[in-house]
């Protein structure tokens, strides 16, 4: 078979650093090299750096009488994506195919009476 086109295998191996990551969001931008950088993100309340307790007489704790801390929404950095335009513009593609099979995986789902997240 002339025709065919050439074939490649990829295999696909979990660097030590490897871990998966909840991502609500990226920020980013172009770096100076030309590069498309994003750093994603998780959201979350600030935890407290420190709580005051009252004890009961029986030794159990109380709701919290003072809290320290920061207040509002942490974005915790969790990696950085660098990567050359024509990488951004294949993970978009390749986004965008994971969406629309997300969608008619729903709209099956709605439509046979499920519900969706």
């Amino acid at each position: 078979m002339a025709d065919a086109p050439p074939r490649v295998r990829f295999y696909y191996l979990k660097s030590t650093q490897f871990r998966a990551i909840h991502v609500d969001g990226a920020i980013g931008g172009i770096t100076p090299r030309g590069l498309i950088h994003a750093s994603v993100y998780s959201e979350r309340p600030a935890i407290p750096q420190s709580q005051e307790h009252e004890v009961a007489p029986e030794g159990r704790l109380l709701d919290p009488i003072d809290t320290e801390g920061k207040l509002g929404i942490v974005r915790e950095l969790d990696v950085d994506l660098i990567m050359s335009k024509q990488a951004a513009a294949e993970l978009r593609d390749w986004l965008t195919k994971r969406i629309e099979e997300l969608d008619e995986i729903q709209k099956k789902s709605k439509g046979a009476g499920g519900k969706t997240a």
